[in-house]
């Protein structure tokens, strides 16, 4: 029987051979972007999402990223969109992951680099840190206790820290997730929360994905204390010290935002190496695509009708 305890650093294993963001379930819990559907060839869910100002519809895949698409899937998967009348397909294919460039592009799918993700690779040695790396390490192991907590007891409380974060940051659209996201991520196999807590009270958390030998940050989060007092240096190395020994941690990249070089600082302390990320790309219907980012949208963004926020 497979099982799966909120909460714990160890999951039973059994249902781990499925990336999380694959999922059904997962799909719903991007229902706020569109309707998940299950399409032929896909590995992933489809988000089916209402193009702003058109009566027509187009296709993303599980965000932040899902599994590779293979030339047999995207051989399927394409006709199958086509033939719902949809306008594009644009997803995200796991960082690192090997992909066929010429044998999805028979099938009409591109394949465009878009920027690299940090990693920490299970067994490594981490880069020396600077003198002040290390002072902020260490005030925040003596400030914070961190340690696994179920997400179900605390999702509403993690979503309203998004909440004021996305009001002081620019997020986009797909990242602006609302509260009932969180309330869905708790319900999911595979899907492990730790906390920076002080005095009992939960000030910020990073939410993962356990997949085989590989853990996937999925969202970080917390209050204007955890950002003063260095909560987050204390959840990247408990994440370190807690799965490196047989995971490799891939850590996310650094977002557009104007904070970009920052993160990036901050994530490479605690990586070893980068590996980079591609987005799948297809025009299914070239006549509609045209017209349409001839009336709206954002010049090399893709698709080119529409903008990061909407």
């Amino acid at each position: 029987m497979c099982t799966s305890t909120q909460g714990q650093s160890t999951i039973q294993t059994g249902l781990e051979d499925r990336l999380p963001f694959d999922t059904p379930a997962y799909g719903q819990a991007l229902s706020h972007l569109g309707d998940p559907i299950t399409a032929p060839g896909a590995p992933w869910p489809v988000i089916v999402r209402p193009i702003p100002g058109s009566s027509r519809y187009d296709a993303m895949g599980p965000w932040p990223y899902g599994s590779p698409l293979s030339q047999a899937g995207a051989a399927a998967l394409i006709p199958a969109l086509k033939s719902q009348g949809l306008v594009s397909l644009n997803a995200m294919a796991k960082p690192g992951c090997p992909l066929d460039d010429q044998r999805l592009a028979a099938c009409g799918v591109q394949v465009a680099r878009l920027k690299d993700h940090f990693v920490y690779q299970r067994g490594a040695a981490l880069p020396q840190w600077s003198k002040k790396t290390r002072f902020n390490l260490a005030a925040a192991r003596r400030e914070w206790r961190v340690q696994p907590f179920a997400l179900i007891d605390h999702w509403r409380q993690l979503a309203a820290y998004h909440a004021e974060l996305a009001q002081r940051c620019s997020f986009s659209r797909i990242t602006n997730v609302p509260a009932d996201y969180f309330r869905s991520l708790a319900q999911i196999p595979n899907i492990i929360t730790l906390g920076a807590f002080d005095a009992g009270n939960l000030s910020a958390a990073l939410i993962v994905a356990r997949y085989m030998g590989e853990i996937h940050f999925t969202i970080i989060t917390g209050n204007a204390q955890a950002y003063a007092r260095r909560a987050f240096y204390a959840l990247y190395q408990d994440a370190i010290q807690r799965w490196s020994a047989d995971h490799d941690l891939y850590m996310g990249s650094a977002p557009a935002a104007a904070n970009q070089d920052g993160l990036a600082r901050f994530k490479n302390r605690f990586a070893t190496h980068r590996v980079p990320i591609f987005m799948l790309r297809a025009i299914l219907d070239p006549e509609a695509y045209a017209a349409l980012a001839s009336q709206r949208g954002q010049p090399g963004y893709f698709p080119a009708y529409r903008t990061p926020f909407e």
